[in-house]
């Protein structure tokens, strides 16, 4: 069993420093933690492929995984990306909620503890361009790696970057995703054996694949897949 989430401790000047509030409704709560109703909003996915969180697989890994197995040994990822974990999500992307990425992060790992297999070296964050990072200021990714890093005690390892920026890859078909990602990512380090890839949100899974090959071929030999939620698929 994985250890419990204990990246922060629970002190009476966090709590104040956080806010005695759930950071959905906002009403009173326990710091830094979604309240009980609020829980019961994100609704897990329900059995998700381990290749790529297609829903409701019946079978160990869905069709289209099974006639292309993923680079990845398996996907970890607790929700579908609606209604409240959309919102929360959002949230801590685009607001730089840092509250939120922490309650989230912890309810995550409260949900997905069972199924984690922590044998491995160290969690790499999907690296983003420096032009959007300056954009942005935050690399949602890297704070989520840098909690799960701590808490499971495993390093995280900062030995890939970005080499262009990319435009969205929304309304791109598999193909264009394919060929606008194509050697975007550099190894700059010796690599790790087994890795764990982190990130907020699980698409098409273009830029996992191809930085899950970019890895692969620079030595890394396992690669596992962190991830808060799931776009519907058709998204």
């Amino acid at each position: 069993m994985p250890p419990t989430l204990s990246y922060l401790p629970k002190t009476p000047w966090l709590d104040r420093f956080w806010g005695l509030q759930c950071p959905l409704c906002e009403q009173s709560g326990r710091a830094g933690e979604l309240c009980e109703l609020c829980r019961s909003w994100l609704q897990p996915l329900v059995d998700p492929c381990p290749g790529c969180g297609t829903p409701n697989t019946l079978t160990l890994f869905c069709g289209r995984c099974q006639r292309k197995p993923p680079a990845w040994r398996r996907l970890h990822l607790a929700w579908p990306l609606t209604g409240a974990s959309r919102f929360l999500i959002h949230q801590m992307k685009y607001h730089q909620d840092y509250a939120t990425a922490r309650a989230l992060a912890g309810l995550w790992w409260s949900q997905m503890a069972s199924k984690l297999n922590l044998e491995t070296d160290a969690f790499l964050a999907v690296p983003q361009h420096r032009t959007k990072l300056d954009q942005r200021g935050f690399n949602q990714a890297s704070w989520l790696a840098k909690l799960w890093s701590r808490s499971a005690a495993v390093p995280v390892w900062q030995g890939v970057r970005k080499v262009r920026a990319t435009p969205a890859l929304e309304g791109l078909n598999r193909r264009q995703r394919k060929a606008t990602l194509a050697g975007v990512f550099e190894v700059t380090q010796p690599v790790p054996k087994r890795l764990v890839i982190v990130d907020d949100v699980f698409t098409s899974g273009a830029t996992t694949a191809e930085l899950s090959a970019t890895l692969l071929r620079a030595g890394v030999q396992t690669i596992d897949v962190w991830t808060l939620a799931r776009t519907p698929l058709g998204d």
